[in-house]
This record gives C-alpha cells, structure tokens and sequence, in this order.
C-alpha cells in the first residue's frame, strides 16, 4: 500500500495540473468566451493533460509501491526478489489503459464510447465519479474517462438546480475529475497488492 506521504505527493500533482485547468478556465470566462466553448475546452484541456499526467504517475506508484515491497525482508533472497521482478506488473498496468489522446474530443462522444465498458462492469459511475475495475481485461482510454467526466457532471447539475452557473460547473468537474484520479490510483494498489499477495502465497509455502 502507498504511504500516506506517497499518496499527498500523487495528490498535490493532481491538484496542480487541475489548477492549470482553473486558470485557462478563468481566462476563458472572463473573456466572455460562450459557456459551452468554455465547457468543452475544458473537457479537452483536461483530458489532454491527465492522460500525460497519468502515464508518469502509473510508474511513480508502481516504483513507490514496489521500493516498499523489495525492502521487506521475504525479498532479500535474490530468487525471490527475482520472481518478483519476473512478474512485470507495470508492463501489465500501461496494458490496462490507454494514455493516446484522439485529435478531437467530444465529451458526450466519450461518454457513448464508455457505454460499453459501463454494461461490462469494467466502469461505474457515481454521480460525476468514474471508477475503473482492476480486473478489466479492456484498455480503458484514460482521455475518454476524462472527458466524460464533463457530461455526468453536467447531467448531475442539471438535476440538482434550474439555473446553469458555468463557474460551478467547472469547479464541480474538476473537483469530480480528481476524486475519479485518486480512485484510479486505489485501483492501482488494488492490483498491485493482489499481484503481490499471490506472489507471496506462492514464495511461502
């Protein structure tokens, strides 16, 4: 499991990429650009960003994951940390997902790719919260995830309130986009601690 220091420094990454975000969004609105432009450049910015963001951040957990589980001492024996270097997790964690960002996003287009993946149980959704299963034999597009996140959140509001307040929106699928990143990065643990817990079953007996 991360370290509650390794999970702040995963955190306050996200949280300075998404302040990028804010501040074009900003821009944006008080240049009384219209809100559905400002709308999907966010969506767009975003997804862009965190899908880069997202593919250092699968190798910094897996390396802070792993450094803590090669310092115990079941892993001083060089066989053993060896069949553990031998199960290439962070190999099988980029085949998981799918950092390509496509040249156009769409938002609403996203969420109709994500349909399918929503029916298999490879995703779920909870309000504008996307949460991703370790198990899924899919490559999940994390761009698609991301932008997605727009059109949940603006179904939710349309729900909750009459009016539509654009600052709101963008503040509400921000704050969504990172509660749906520190999920991505449980399911990260999740799988990398079964995969280890199986190892370790093995190295035992």
């Amino acid at each position: 499991m991360l370290t509650e220091t390794d999970k702040k420094k995963l955190e306050n990454y996200i949280d300075k990429t998404l302040n990028e975000v804010r501040s074009g969004a900003e821009r944006s609105i008080q240049n009384h650009l219209p809100n559905q432009q400002v709308i999907e450049q966010v969506a767009s910015a975003t997804a862009n960003k965190m899908s880069g963001v997202s593919k250092m951040m699968i190798t910094s957990i897996y390396n802070m994951l792993s450094e803590k589980t090669l310092s115990g001492e079941l892993y001083q024996k060089i066989e053993n940390e060896a069949a553990f270097r031998s199960l290439n997790i962070l190999n099988d964690l980029n085949k998981k997902f799918s950092f390509e960002v496509p040249a156009k996003i769409d938002y609403t287009e996203s969420q109709t790719q994500l349909e399918p993946l929503i029916a298999a149980g490879a995703v779920t959704v909870a309000g504008g919260v996307i949460s991703i299963a370790a198990s899924s034999l899919t490559p999940i597009g994390v761009s698609i995830v991301i932008a997605a996140i727009m059109y949940y959140t603006i179904n939710s509001k349309k729900q909750e309130q009459n009016t539509f307040n654009i600052n709101d929106v963008i503040e509400t699928y921000l704050k969504n986009v990172k509660l749906s990143m520190m999920q991505w990065i449980r399911t990260i643990e999740t799988y990398y601690d079964q995969r280890v817990m199986e190892l370790e079953q093995g190295l035992k007996k």
